[in-house]
């Protein structure tokens, strides 16, 4: 293991969506600096049973700000264990 890293976040459920608010931190085990970012991002259910999600957030770096740039964050869920595309909607 390089380095450890630590996590932690709230939300809020309004309906559909869920707007959260994430932290993390890395830091390294051999020396060298730690680095830190916020999370902010929202998770939308698409379907009804809640299978299909989508999320959409960024990154915003809280150290080292001169070399790290704030990155879109986003991505769609599929559970199909939960059910079909064609299920639940």
């Amino acid at each position: 293991m390089t380095a450890f890293g630590l996590r932690g976040g709230v939300a809020r459920e309004l309906g559909r969506a869920v707007p959260m608010l994430e932290t993390g931190w890395t830091i390294p085990r051999a020396g060298g600096a730690s680095s830190g970012a916020l999370y902010p991002q929202v998770w939308i259910q698409l379907s009804r049973l809640g299978h299909v999600a989508a999320s959409i957030g960024a990154e915003v770096p809280l150290t080292d700000r001169a070399t790290r740039d704030d990155r879109l964050v986003a991505f769609v869920l599929w559970d199909f264990g939960d059910g079909g595309l064609t299920r639940g909607w």
